[in-house]
Order: C-alpha cells, then sequence, then structure tokens
C-alpha cells in the first residue's frame, strides 16, 4: 500500500503537470481578481484607518501585494520546466489555514498552485531555516509571518515523474518491485557534498579536457542535467546563509573535505547571476586546482542556469 505522504506528493505532482500543461491565459491567473480585491483593501484602510480590524487589513493587503508582484514575475521570468518542476515541498499553517508552497529554479502561480524560485522569493527561507513541526516567524515582503511547518519534504523530480521523497517520516523510493511501487526505507541524514570526487564519478579521467562551460562533448549548447537542480534541497541553514549573502566583498568558506564546500560556492554564483548578469557573462572566471575539478564545475553550472 502506498504510504500517505507518497500519495500527497503525486497528487500535487499531477495538480502542477495539468497546470503546466494548460496554463492560464496570461493577465489571467488570478490577476483579475486579485488587483480588485487589493482595490477594496486599500479603500477599507484608507476610511476605516483607526479601526481595530486595520491590522489584520494591512497584513492581508501587504501579502495580496507580494503575491500580485509574483504572478507579474513570473510571466517575464524563467519558466518552470514541466519534467522537474520543483525540489522541495513545504505545507505551512498559518492563522489556521494551510496552503503549500514548493521550491524549484522558477516561478508559478496558478489556481492555488505555488512554486517559487528559490534564490529570488524571500519566503524560500522558511524552507532552509526551519524543520517540519517547527513554529516560525520570519519577515517576509515586508510583514511578519507567524505559522508552522506541518511538512518539509525534499523530492526528486525525473522526466515528469516522481523518483523520491525525503521526509523526517522516512525516505520513499519508487520500485517496480515493491508492492505499491514504492519502498519505505529508513531515513539517512541529507548531506551536500560535492567536489573533485565527484567529478571524477561523472567524467574519466581525460574526458573534460576538450569541454567548455554549459557544452557537450561535441561542443554544442546542452540543456542542465536533471538530476542536480535537487541539491538546493539538501542545502543547510550555515549553507544557505553563506549562499544568499550581500553580494559587496569577499567571502572566505572553510570546511573539511566532503563538506559541500564547491557546491556551495556553485550556488552561491548561480544566486549572484539571477541578478547580476555580468556574473553570468566572459567577464567572470572560475579557478579551480585540477582538471577533475573543473569537469565537475562544468557539469553543475550549466545545471543550476549559469
Amino acid at each position: 500500500m502506498t504510504d500517505a505522504i507518497v500519495r500527497e506528493e503525486l497528487t500535487l505532482l499531477a495538480r502542477v503537470r495539468e497546470l503546466l500543461d494548460d496554463p492560464a491565459p496570461v493577465g489571467d491567473s488570478g490577476e483579475a481578481s486579485l488587483v480588485k480585491e487589493l482595490t477594496r483593501l486599500r479603500e477599507i484602510l484608507v476610511e476605516g484607518s483607526e479601526s481595530k480590524d486595520a491590522g489584520a487589513i494591512h497584513q492581508q493587503y501587504e501579502q495580496g501585494t507580494a503575491l500580485l508582484r509574483q504572478l507579474r514575475e513570473g510571466r517575464s521570468g524563467p519558466k518552470v520546466e514541466p519534467d522537474s518542476p520543483y525540489f522541495a515541498h513545504l505545507r505551512l499553517r498559518e492563522n489556521g489555514a494551510e496552503r503549500d508552497l514548493c521550491l524549484g529554479r522558477a516561478t508559478f502561480i496558478d489556481r492555488g498552485v505555488r512554486i517559487v524560485d528559490w534564490r529570488n522569493a524571500p519566503i524560500s527561507k522558511l524552507y532552509y531555516r526551519y524543520g517540519q513541526g517547527d513554529e516560525y516567524e520570519e519577515e517576509v515582503a515586508g510583514r511578519t509571518r507567524v505559522g508552522e511547518v506541518v511538512a518539509r519534504r525534499a523530492l526528486t523530480i525525473r522526466h515528469g515523474r516522481l523518483e523520491r521523497v525525503d521526509a523526517p517520516e522516512g525516505a520513499f523510493v519508487a520500485s517496480a518491485s515493491a508492492e505499491g511501487g514504492w519502498q519505505h526505507v529508513a531515513r539517512e541524514s541529507a548531506r551536500l557534498g560535492g567536489g573533485q570526487g565527484a567529478a571524477l564519478r561523472a567524467h574519466a579521467v581525460g574526458e573534460a579536457a576538450g569541454r567548455k562551460l554549459g557544452t557537450d562533448l561535441e561542443g554544442s549548447r546542452r540543456r542542465a542535467d536533471k538530476r542536480l537542480p535537487e541539491l538546493a534541497g539538501l542545502l543547510d541553514p550555515a549553507q544557505f546563509g553563506l549562499i544568499t549573502r550581500p553580494s559587496s566583498g569577499f567571502l572566505v568558506i572553510r570546511g573539511v573535505a566532503g563538506s559541500g564546500k564547491t557546491t556551495v560556492a556553485l550556488h552561491r554564483i548561480a544566486y549572484l547571476a539571477y541578478d547580476d548578469p555580468v556574473v553570468d557573462s566572459d567577464r567572470t572566471l572560475f579557478i579551480v586546482l585540477s582538471g577533475g575539478l573543473r569537469s565537475y564545475v562544468s557539469h553543475v553550472l550549466p545545471a543550476l542556469g549559469v
């Protein structure tokens, strides 16, 4: 019998795929009704600024404004890939109501489904700073949000199919030989590693000599490896803090072998490149100490959209 967690994730993925296949018309996605509601709330605030409900109404207005901004940015920014739309899923409870939030590498908000870009959406920090069952109080989009993380899961979605769910309750892996098609395995502590050893497993020695960043063996541009975006789902609070620090000044990362220094550095490049095209240009030079590590870098950066 399929676990309830897996059923929830399969249902959510099916809903996301359905909406991606049949998106709302441009300018729709609930935008018109949202603008109408914001206008109504603004009029209430202007007419009754001394009302005892003014604080709650102001919060609703700020939340709606942030949502409208995400809707409009999502239309002009990168598009969600149906084959790998998101890598993490949060269920949040605020003011007695629960809602789902997914993290990916692009923003998509449509008819109750919300996927946000982990590099840009302030609310994504809830995933990296809090565990399942934790209560939070964070300033997001200019207002303080208070609630509880009901569920926090890292996901592996490839070719539009859910292959793995990592949750505090355990890891669930798709398996044709298991009853119900899923195997429940003991949960292992997720660790973001990487570096030269990973590069040698990805490419044989000498294979990467003629390659350039973001190209295949024939020198043609290629799409990113679908396996890599879920690395962002393994970042812990300290790593996320390093990646999202202000861009000015130097940043030195120290750690033992295999602790994820290189991968954190690559994610930081992707984070900085999101806002500054100069970072993603020939003016940026990434220097490493070996051909193997160079091969690893050329494998990861394109997967992060750089």
